[in-house]
C-alpha cells in the first residue's frame, strides 16, 4: 500500500499563512506582533501529517519501516538545511566578531545534532535583544520537530503492539493535558515540584525560557495535530457548520497574529488558541466554502516553498541588522529583506529541496544501486561533517580571532567574557572604603550602586588626586540608595541591605564632620532599573508593596539632603548606555563588517532608541526638579556623551566608552568626569576653597 497521503491543498495554504506570519514578525512589523505563533501552526501540521503517515503504514502492514521513515525525513530536510547552513557560516565568518562567532560555532554543532532548542535555552530568551545576534536561532523549532520525529514513531508502534491504537484519542488527550500541566508547573520557576527534585532542576527555574524551548512543553501542540487523524473521520453534515469551523479557525489565528505579544507566557494556555485554530482549519478546510483563500495558486506557491523560506529569512535579517549596528529597519530595508527572502527561498526550493527530495535523495532501491546517486548522496553527508568540524573549531578557538585587524581590536579579544569586569570604570577599586586618602577623613564620598562605582576611576584621576582630596566609595548593593527604600526581588535580605548601604555613606559624612570637615556627596545609580524593582519601607521596616514613581524619588532626594545637612549633594543621572549593543563586539569586528557599517551607527546610538529615550526623559525631569528645589546639583551624562541626537559608545574607533551595555569603562569614566569637572570643582570649592587654586588639571589620557 502506498505510504503517501492524499494531497490536501489547504494544508499548503495554511503553511503559507504560518511562514508569512513568521517572516513579517521577524521584520518587526507592528501590526503582526504575534506572528511568532506561525511556528505553533507548523507543529500542529507536523503532528497531523506524521501521525497519519505512521498510522496508515502500521495498520496496513502491522509494522513500521524505521529505516525508510528516517531516511525520508533526512532527505526531506537535510539538503536545504545544510545549504543554508553553509552560506550562513560563510556570512558569519566574514561579519561576526570573535565573541559572536564562537557562540555561532556552538550553535552550528547544536543544529547539526538537532539540539538547537536546548542550546538556545541555555543562551537566553527567544525575544531578548541578544536574539538579533544569533543567525541560527530559528533552528530551535527544527530541532523540536526532529526530536518529535525521533520519539513519536516508536511511541505509536509500541501503542500498536500493546493494542492501544483504538485508545489513541484518549491517550493524546491525556498527553495534551500533561504537557499543559508541565507548562503551568514550570512557568514561574518557583514551584514545589522543582524545589523537591534537588538542585539538578535549577536550570529550569527560568520558567519562560524553559517552557518556550523544550519539547515536553510543546508536546501538546503536536498532540492536537495528531488527534486530528482520528477526529477528521468524524464528518459534519451541515455545510454551514463546516464553514463556521473553518472561518472561526482563520479568525482566531488572525486574532493571535494581531493581539499576541512577546511578553506573554508562551506557549502555556496562550499556545492552545492558535493550535486549536490551526486544527479547525485543517479539519474543515477541505470542504468549507471560501477555502480558496488557502487553495489559490498564490497561497499554494508560498506553502510549497515554506520550509526553504523559513530557513533563509532569519540569517538575512540578522546579518542586515548586525551590519547596521542593530539600527531599526527602515521600510525600504523591510521590503528588500522580505523580497530577498522570498526569492532565495524559491531558489532553494527549486534547485536544492525538490531535486534532493524527489530525485537524488528519493528512497528507491534502484536509485541506491546507481553509482551517480550513491556519489551524490555523499555530498550532504560530507557537508554535515565539514560544517560540524568548522563549528567545533570556531567554538573551541575563540571565534577564529585571527580574522581581526591586529592594529584595532586584537588588544580586546584576549579578554573575552572578562572584558566587562576588566574595563569597568571601577576596576581595581573596592566597592567601599578609601580610594584616595591623605588624612583618613572623607572629603568626597561617591555613593550608590554599580553606577556609582564606575565613576571612581574618573573621580580619582580628574578630581581627587590633583586637588589632594580624599575620595571614599560607598558603592553597595543593587538598591535605590535613598532613605526608606528597599528592593522587591528575592535573593537576599534587601530590607537590611538597602538601608545598610545608605548608612555606610552617612557614616562617612559623620566621620568627616567630626573632623571638622564638610564633605561633598556624589550620588549615582542605575535609576530607572532600581525604580522598577524598588519598594518603600514602612515605619515597621516592612515592604509597603507598591510601585515607585518619580514623585517617590523626589521625596527621597529631599530627605537625603536633609540627612546630609550642610554637606553638598551632587546627583548624577542615567548614562545613555549602548541600547544593549555589545561593546566588545563593536571593537572586534572583522574588516568587512566594519567597512559595511557606517561609523555614525556602529559607534553611536540614537537618543530616540526606546531605552535611551526613557533614560533621557528621566534625566530631564530630575534636572528640572533640581533647578526648582535648589537642594542639590544635577549632572546629566547625556550632555557629556551625546550630540546631534546620537550618543557615543566608542571614541576614535578604538576607545570603549562602556564596558557593557550600561556601565562606563575606565576611559568613559574619565571622559564623563572631565566634562563634569568644572561643575564638580565649583561645588567642592564651596567647602574646600584652596583645593583647586594650585592643583594642575590632569587631562584625559
Amino acid at each position: 500500500m502506498s505510504q503517501h497521503l492524499k494531497y490536501m491543498p489547504h494544508i499548503d495554504g495554511l503553511r503559507a499563512v504560518a511562514v508569512l506570519s513568521v517572516l513579517l514578525f521577524h521584520l518587526d512589523l507592528s501590526w503582526i506582533r504575534g506572528g511568532f505563533v506561525g511556528v505553533d501552526v507548523f507543529f500542529v501540521i507536523s503532528g497531523f501529517l506524521i501521525t497519519a503517515l505512521i498510522k496508515r503504514e502500521i495498520e496496513s502492514s502491522n509494522r513500521l519501516d524505521f529505516k525508510r521513515f528516517y531516511i525520508r525525513r533526512f532527505w526531506r530536510l537535510a539538503p536545504a538545511f545544510l545549504t543554508v547552513l553553509a552560506f550562513t557560516t560563510l556570512g558569519a565568518v566574514l561579519l561576526l566578531s570573535p565573541m559572536h562567532l564562537e557562540r555561532y560555532g556552538a550553535s552550528v554543532v547544536s543544529a547539526l545534532l538537532s539540539l538547537s532548542n536546548i542550546y538556545f535555552f541555555t543562551e537566553g530568551g527567544y525575544f531578548d535583544f541578544a536574539a538579533q545576534l544569533k543567525p541560527l536561532l530559528h533552528t530551535w523549532s527544527l530541532s523540536i520537530e526532529e526530536q518529535f520525529y525521533l520519539l513519536w514513531p516508536v511511541t505509536m508502534l509500541l501503542c500498536f503492539k500493546a493494542g492501544l491504537m483504538r485508545w489513541m484519542p484518549a491517550l493524546l488527550a491525556l498527553l495534551t493535558a500533561f504537557s499543559l500541566y508541565l507548562n503551568v508547573v514550570f512557568s514561574d520557576g518557583q514551584t514545589a515540584l522543582i524545589d523537591a527534585m534537588f538542585t539538578r532542576l535549577e536550570p529550569f527555574t527560568d520558567g519562560k525560557n524553559t517552557i518556550f524551548f523544550l519539547l515536553p512543553f510543546r508536546i501538546f501542540e503536536f498532540a492536537i495535530g495528531a488527534g486530528l487523524v482520528w477526529a477528521i473521520n468524524i464528518r459534519v453534515r451541515q455545510q454551514i457548520v463546516v464553514d463556521a469551523i473553518f472561518w472561526f479557525g482563520l479568525a482566531a489565528l488572525a486574532a493571535c497574529f494581531y493581539r499576541y505579544r512577546e511578553w506573554m507566557l508562551f506557549p502555556s494556555f496562550f499556545g492552545v488558541v492558535p493550535c486549536i485554530a490551526a486544527a479547525m482549519i485543517i479539519y474543515a478546510g477541505g470542504e468549507a466554502r471560501g477555502r480558496q483563500v488557502l487553495t489559490n495558486p498564490f497561497a499554494l506557491w508560498f506553502g510549497l516553498i515554506s520550509y526553504s523560506l523559513y530557513l533563509v529569512h532569519w540569517p538575512l535579517i540578522v546579518f542586515t541588522k548586525y551590519v547596521q549596528a542593530h539600527a531599526e529597519l527602515s521600510m525600504f530595508a523591510v521590503i528588500v529583506l522580505g523580497l530577498a527572502s522570498i526569492v532565495l527561498g524559491w531558489l532553494l526550493h527549486k534547485f536544492v529541496e525538490t531535486p534532493w527530495r524527489f530525485g537524488f535523495g528519493a528512497y528507491d532501491d534502484k536509485a541506491q544501486a546507481g553509482g551517480l546517486h550513491r556519489r551524490l548522496r555523499l555530498l550532504p553527508l560530507a557537508s554535515l561533517a565539514v560544517l560540524g568540524v568548522a563549528g567545533l573549531s570556531m567554538s573551541l578557538s575563540k571565534g577564529w580571532s585571527w580574522r581581526i585587524d591586529t592594529s584595532i581590536g586584537s588588544e580586546y579579544v584576549a579578554y573575552g567574557s572578562a572584558f566587562p569586569k576588566a574595563f569597568t570604570g571601577g576596576a581595581g577599586f573596592a566597592n567601599s572604603g578609601q580610594v584616595v586618602s591623605l588624612e583618613n577623613i572623607p572629603d568626597i564620598i561617591i555613593m550608590g550602586d554599580s553606577h556609582a562605582r564606575h565613576y571612581i576611576n574618573g573621580l580619582q584621576e580628574i578630581i581627587a588626586e590633583p586637588a589632594g582630596l580624599s575620595l571614599y566609595a560607598a558603592a553597595n548593593d543593587s538598591c535605590l540608595h535613598l532613605p526608606g527604600f528597599t528592593r522587591k526581588s528575592a535573593g537576599m535580605d534587601w530590607d537590611r541591605a538597602c538601608p545598610g548601604g545608605l548608612r555606610e555613606a552617612l557614616d562617612y559624612v559623620e566621620q568627616a564632620k567630626q573632623a571638622g570637615k564638610t564633605p561633598v556627596v556624589i550620588l549615582s545609580q542605575f535609576w530607572l532599573f532600581q525604580i522598577a524593582f524598588a519598594d518603600r519601607l514602612t515605619a515597621e521596616g516592612e515592604k509597603a508593596g507598591r510601585q515607585i514613581d518619580l514623585a517617590d524619588v523626589r521625596e527621597g532626594l529631599l530627605e537625603l539632603k536633609s540627612m546630609l545637612g550642610d554637606a553638598e549633594l551632587i546627583v548624577i543621572g542615567n548614562v545613555p548606555g549602548t541600547a544593549q549593543v555589545d561593546i566588545m563586539d563593536q571593537l572586534t569586528r572583522p574588516a568587512l563588517s566594519r567597512t559595511m557599517a557606517k561609523p555614525d551607527t556602529l559607534f553611536t546610538t540614537p537618543i530616540e532608541d526606546g531605552r535611551l529615550k526613557r533614560e533621557w526623559q528621566f534625566n530631564k525631569s530630575l534636572e528640572a526638579f533640581a533647578s526648582k528645589s535648589q537642594s542639590f546639583t544635577f549632572l546629566n551624562p547625556f550632555g557629556a556623551l551625546c550630540q546631534q541626537g546620537r550618543c557615543v559608545t566608542v571614541v576614535d574607533r578604538r576607545h570603549p566608552v562602556y564596558s557593557d551595555s550600561h556601565h562606563l569603562s575606565q576611559y568613559g569614566s574619565r571622559l564623563v568626569i572631565k566634562k563634569f569637572a568644572p561643575v564638580i570643582r565649583r561645588v567642592i570649592a564651596n567647602n574646600f576653597p584652596e583645593a583647586f587654586r594650585t592643583s594642575s588639571v590632569q587631562h584625559l589620557r
